[in-house]
């Protein structure tokens, strides 16, 4: 039996044979470069790499790699390419389960159950078929162009979503899940998954997804009769309070108080789909912090109200519009069901959707008068931005304020022409009227709301304060500018004359 080979001695890093768990193995190694210290003071004094006896060539081959890359100076740690290559082969389906399961909002919470379900569908139907089992780093401009343009949606016009306005929806998902991925460091030393996005595509918002519909009082009332008697409630709490479809859903006996015509919102109503792809509707939170509320219950309300708490069970939780089948919470498409069918029905009501119930209730508590702090609280928004939006015209009270512009013209012109005088002489001062100098009964009430309306802007941040005030009438913008404080109106003025 012949001597073991004897190596011989390398010009560059050694090979030797070393023995593990009884077996055999060939290692590889070399003296780490020493001006490699200076920028990774971190490193081993020699680098390292194993492999069986019969992969002996590779660990060769790695040396003269070494090698080379030292004298031409572009030699990086073993280390760091290792990890360079676990980053390049993360898969877009990898990383866009853990996004949306660890995504959070700007002020570190994390993002809605509802949100989640709206990114994994748009994950599921859209982007895995595309995108899932590529590399991050492998999806590039052109791929998302392509996609773009092949994009065909699996459920055309549902709930009036047209097909462009699908297609920037999922769009939006995958911007998001690669921006992340080309922003957020996954290591100490800063490293992205990728270097930059590939969704360059700019999207323009194009049409209006959904005309919102603002039913007159008659039509609401004619939609409360229509519907199925477990459910119809849920248009006036919707239609007359302004609440949400999950929060009629999670409205509970303990809920109302008809002592003192008080409804609290605790909870909302929600259907979860997790990752496995089941579905389970269950209570929760409802939308924000500002949405826990305690409504003045409306007069016109409350027969109804009574009427269906005869039917609630007596528990404190029991549910006031449990799931007809299963007793437990309701599905929200349960409610939208019974109410498309009403509306369909209804050609004065087309494209009508249940949510357009809750900007009926507050495009008519603004028409009546409300302030914009008071539709803030009975919608439950967070910002004074959110609660003006609500400017949409209720036809009825739109044509009595024209009506009521033209009598008072009418009135105006007949008074002037019985009463109109003579010219006056110069100096003449007798036949000149003098105006009504009575102070105003009403002026302390608006100059407190004057107050306390330029007190909210002035805590709001420039740009959401400016968004506000463009959506007020001039004279009313003009007046809350110059209520606000000195610290404050210079940078608005500067910022209201930017074109």
């Amino acid at each position: 039996m012949g001597r073991p080979r004897k190596r011989q001695r390398r010009r560059f890093g050694r090979l030797r044979t070393i023995t593990k768990h009884g077996h055999e193995y060939i290692e590889a190694s070399y003296l780490t470069p020493l001006w490699a210290f200076s920028q990774w003071p971190n490193l081993p004094k020699r680098q390292y790499k194993v492999v069986q006896p019969e992969y002996e060539t590779e660990a060769v081959a790695w040396l003269t790699e070494a090698e080379k890359a030292i004298t031409l100076g572009a030699w990086t740690p073993p280390q760091l390419e290792r990890a360079r290559e676990r980053r390049e082969a993360v898969t877009f389906r990898d990383y866009a389960e853990q996004w949306v399961r660890n995504r959070r909002k700007a002020n570190g919470d994390p993002i809605r159950e509802t949100s989640k379900q709206k990114h994994r569908e748009a994950l599921r139907l859209y982007l895995y078929p595309a995108f899932g089992d590529k590399r991050l780093t492998d999806i590039t401009a052109k791929d998302v162009q392509a996609w773009w343009d092949a994009f065909t949606p699996e459920r055309a016009n549902e709930e009036g979503v047209s097909l462009e306005a699908r297609r920037r929806a999922v769009y939006a998902t995958l911007r998001a899940i690669m921006a992340s991925a080309a922003r957020e460091p996954v290591d100490d030393d800063g490293n992205t998954l990728i270097k930059a996005t590939p969704c360059t595509i700019r999207t323009s918002q194009g049409e209006t997804r959904h005309k919102v519909v603002i039913a007159e009082i008659d039509q609401l009332q004619a939609l409360y009769e229509a519907m199925p008697a477990w459910i119809r409630l849920t248009a006036y709490l919707a239609g007359y309070m302004g609440l949400r479809e999950g929060e009629c859903l999670g409205l509970q006996r303990q809920d109302i108080d008809l002592d003192t015509m008080t409804l609290h919102v605790r909870r909302a109503a929600k259907t979860e789909e997790y990752e496995d792809g089941t579905k389970k509707n269950v209570l929760g939170p409802p939308k924000s912090r500002s949405s826990v509320r305690d409504l003045t219950i409306p007069e016109c309300v409350v027969q109804p109200l009574r009427e269906h708490m005869e039917h609630v069970g007596n528990e404190p939780d029991a549910l006031l519009f449990p799931a007809p089948r299963s007793g437990g919470v309701c599905a929200g498409q349960t409610l939208r069901n019974a109410f498309n069918r009403v509306v369909n029905d209804t050609p004065a009501l087309a494209g009508m959707r249940f949510h357009d119930l809750r900007d009926t209730a507050l495009t008519r508590l603004a028409a009546m008068g409300a302030t914009n702090g008071e539709l803030m609280r009975q919608a439950g928004h967070q910002t004074i931005a959110v609660a003006s939006k609500y400017q949409h015209r209720v036809e009825s009270h739109y044509d009595t304020v024209i009506s009521n512009l033209d009598n008072a013209v009418t009135a105006a012109s007949a008074t002037n022409d019985k009463t109109t005088p003579e010219p006056a002489q110069d100096g003449d001062m007798s036949t000149q009227t003098i105006p009504d100098a009575r102070p105003n009964d009403r002026q302390p009430d608006a100059d407190n709301e004057l107050a306390a309306l330029a007190g909210v802007l002035a805590a709001m941040p420039l740009s959401e304060r400016v968004t506000v005030l463009r959506s007020l009438p001039i004279d009313r913008r003009v007046a809350v500018v110059g209520a606000l404080p000195a610290t404050v109106k210079g940078e608005t003025l500067a910022e209201l004359f930017k074109t």
